[in-house]
């Protein structure tokens, strides 16, 4: 195993996916079972190894299960280089380029922000428990206008940040509520914490802090708070060492959605 095929089954190994699958797929099938369970939008490749070293070519951005499907279809058997493609990987979208999510657009509509926050919690929970962490939500039911798979984005990259640094026997606590007009998502964790230094980037591109664990391509947060600007709403950070971190994002409430349920 080459330290990319480790490093992939390492990573899908946080979602719940087997380590022994990691990120590769060899069919149709399979592809479309892990981006569906790392959650869209996601970026679809060739994977074949020359000497040892994983070479790709044919990469697809894939927003929904249908384009998934429809990318692994046209890549598996690519001829690239002599190489004929026996797998495709899949990647997590958060690692694709920042010229991508420079120029994302929303397809905004009625959305229920507890039910993006609850089906995303459940398909990561087998890789919290793995990772000997506690996973533990609190949801006020509320609908907000907004994109399904960028709000799923926007809780994919701040619940994995904290699988990246808590360590085992740590708490992450996904809180929804309402305060006034507004729709407030906080993810407490039980992690290190981030120094006064390094607070006030960590929304930075390319921020990576001293952290023994901050890996990544750094990109993960500044996601997160291009997408939630793009909503009309607000994220911020409050950390202290040693008494872990806590992110919290509001997002402004579907008034004529809240009026009907009244």
């Amino acid at each position: 195993m080459d330290l990319l095929e480790f490093q992939g089954k390492q990573f899908f190994a946080q979602f719940g996916i087997p380590v022994s699958s990691g990120g590769a797929a060899q069919t149709v099938d399979e592809a479309v079972a892990i981006a569906d369970r790392v959650g869209y939008p996601v970026v679809v490749k060739a994977q074949v190894h020359v000497g040892g070293r994983g070479k790709a070519g044919g990469i697809k951005l894939a927003n929904n299960t249908a384009e998934a499907r429809g990318h692994a279809a046209n890549i598996l058997g690519m001829d690239i280089k002599g190489h004929i493609v026996k797998t495709v990987w899949i990647e997590h979208a958060s690692d694709i380029s920042e010229e991508y999510y420079a120029s994302f657009t929303l397809d905004r509509q009625p959305t229920s922000i507890t039910t993006v926050v609850h089906n995303l919690t459940t398909e990561l929970a087998t890789g919290f428990t793995e990772a000997g962490l506690i996973l533990r939500t609190d949801l006020a039911e509320m609908t907000i206008n907004g994109d399904a798979v960028r709000l799923r984005q926007i809780v994919t990259n701040l619940l994995t940040n904290a699988l990246k640094f808590v360590p085992p026997g740590g708490t992450i606590t996904v809180t929804l509520r309402r305060d006034g007009d507004w729709a407030e998502m906080e993810i407490a964790d039980t992690g290190p914490g981030i120094s006064p230094d390094e607070l006030p980037h960590v929304f930075d591109r390319f921020f990576r802090g001293a952290a023994p664990r901050a890996g990544g391509s750094g990109i993960g947060l500044a996601v997160v708070a291009e997408l939630v600007v793009a909503h009309a709403g607000t994220v911020s950070a409050d950390s202290q060492l040693g008494h872990g971190t806590t992110f919290t994002v509001r997002l402004p409430v579907a008034p004529a959605v809240e009026a009907a349920r009244q």
